[in-house]
């Protein structure tokens, strides 16, 4: 900046000047340099004293004339607290400015624990199981027995029986070949007519014990088949009893779906419209703040970035509308805010439209405020090149887990 006493280039921020040693003269409230006699302040009409008008000249010194071909000095950066003001330079008809290539600065990864991580729980799968088991064993339990009652009540007699059944013939056939053997010398009539007696009688008595033997057998068959039908059930009884007490079951909870929030501060010279489609490229969307929480988050990236003005999605379509609901570009309720002192303005001094959110580091009468709400021109680097380098954005994500 230049002395107002003497018209030289100072320091910014200079309490004194370096060439003529005098006072700078500086605004009692709002802090900016005074430059010429006047009553008031003319940035916010602040009476000013009669010993701080006097360090200044009668008329204003008149800066020194650059000559032609000489290198023009180094342009300051406004000083912190003081809102840049438009420059008088504009690039070259037809030419656009560059935006440089967005370089993030930090991501901030979801730490297990954290507010916003998902969390799961635990379904009844294990005690459905358990039951399931429990049934299956008392159908096994069940049929077992079936098996045991069968085995008791003789399902081998049969067998046993058919054998005994056939005992008499084969007795009736030896008695006959004794009874040839002893009659041999007696004669062929009386031979025959005492193997057909005792065949005949032999016959006989297998006959009965073979009917007998097949009555047992049928008799021993009904009451095996009786417990097996017993058996099967019992079996389908307790079958029936487990399936209607699964199908009762009440199915397992769903998992929770909660949503977690992350963000990232990104330094480019981007215009607002240029750092939302950024964003959304990105998978993300320029960042809302709604809550305290949420503008702690985002504070503390934005103070280790080391930038001062990054693009927030906020925005209004016209000077008409008034910053609430609507203006997030989410379309969340407008339920938190911390906007710098004299903000919103909606328009600049020089008449431009604000109509863009920004957030940005600024002091106000010499004290720092932090991270504050400010209204912006869509593009800032070119309204003031000097910022160029502290400009950028954050981007928002949503994942579920």
């Amino acid at each position: 900046m230049t002395c107002p006493i003497c018209g030289k280039e100072i320091r910014d921020g200079s309490k004194f000047c370096t060439w003529c040693g005098k006072p700078i003269p500086c605004c009692p409230t709002c802090g900016k340099v005074i430059r010429e006699r006047t009553r008031f302040c003319t940035h916010d009409g602040t009476p000013l004293p009669e010993e701080l008008l006097q360090h200044l000249p009668e008329k204003a010194p008149v800066p020194p004339v650059t000559p032609w071909g000489a290198q023009p000095p180094e342009r300051p950066r406004p000083p912190k607290g003081e809102k840049p003001q438009p420059e008088r330079s504009h690039p070259p008809k037809g030419e656009k400015p560059q935006p440089e290539h967005p370089r993030p600065v930090r991501r901030e990864e979801p730490q297990p624990g954290q507010s916003g991580g998902k969390r799961t729980r635990e379904s009844g799968q294990e005690g459905l199981a358990i039951k399931i088991v429990v049934i299956l064993l008392a159908v096994l339990l069940v049929a077992l027995t079936g098996v045991a009652v069968y085995l008791l009540l003789g399902g081998g007699a049969p067998a046993e029986t058919g054998d005994a059944g056939g005992t008499p013939a084969q007795s009736g056939e030896t008695g006959q070949e004794a009874e040839d053997s002893q009659s041999g010398g007696d004669g062929e009539a009386s031979a025959q007519e005492g193997t057909s007696a005792d065949a005949a009688q032999s016959g006989q008595s297998g006959e009965a014990d073979a009917q007998s033997g097949q009555s047992a057998a049928e008799e021993a068959q009904a009451a095996a088949d009786a417990a097996a039908e017993a058996a099967g059930d019992d079996a389908g009884d307790a079958a029936a009893a487990g399936d209607g007490q699964t199908q009762q079951e009440e199915p397992p909870a769903e998992p929770v779906v909660e949503s977690v929030h992350r963000y990232e501060v990104i330094a480019a010279d981007f215009t607002w419209q240029q750092a939302r489609d950024a964003c959304e490229a990105r998978g993300g969307y320029l960042a809302t703040i709604t809550s305290e929480e949420e503008y702690q988050q985002i504070a503390a990236l934005a103070e280790e970035s080391g930038l001062r003005y990054l693009w927030l999605g906020g925005a209004l379509q016209s000077v008409q509308d008034d910053w609430g609901d609507g203006s997030w570009i989410t379309g969340e309720a407008w339920t938190y805010d911390n906007w710098y002192p004299g903000e919103p303005s909606k328009q600049d001094k020089d008449g431009t439209e604000e109509l863009y959110l920004c957030l940005w580091n600024a002091d106000y009468n010499e004290q720092p405020l932090g991270w504050t709400f400010n209204d912006q021109r869509a593009d800032l680097v070119t309204a003031f090149p000097s910022i160029s380098g502290d400009v950028g954005f954050v981007c928002e994500y949503e994942e579920t887990r």
